[in-house]
């Protein structure tokens, strides 16, 4: 008869899902624009917040190599890597808190 083998790294079944937050820049007393589902698993928003920081690299090399050749920027080129950065932010956070959730007594 086989025996499981001990381990101390958490299983998917241990991890909460992510905490329910709300982010993007409202607009003259808006709501937020987008949100993170609280019944989404933990590492399916933390893949999809590494994706996304994977893209936003390359999108942030890509525009300091226009700019080192005097190529120019577009603002909205800045302002989407803006909402990238408040994507990923913010999945992350969600983690964080659904995991200090879960750590509180």
């Amino acid at each position: 008869m086989s025996h499981p083998k001990s381990t101390t790294a958490p299983s998917t079944a241990q991890l909460p899902p992510l905490n329910q937050m709300e982010f993007g820049q409202p607009n003259m007393g808006e709501p937020e624009l987008f949100s993170i589902n609280a019944d989404i698993p933990m590492l399916e928003g933390l893949r999809y917040a590494a994706d996304i920081s994977e893209g936003l690299h390359q999108l942030t090399e890509r525009l300091a190599f226009c700019v080192n050749y005097g190529e120019g920027v577009y603002l909205n080129e800045l302002r989407a890597l803006s909402l990238l950065a408040d994507v990923t932010t913010t999945i992350a956070r969600s983690a964080q808190y659904a995991i200090q959730r879960e750590e509180q007594p």
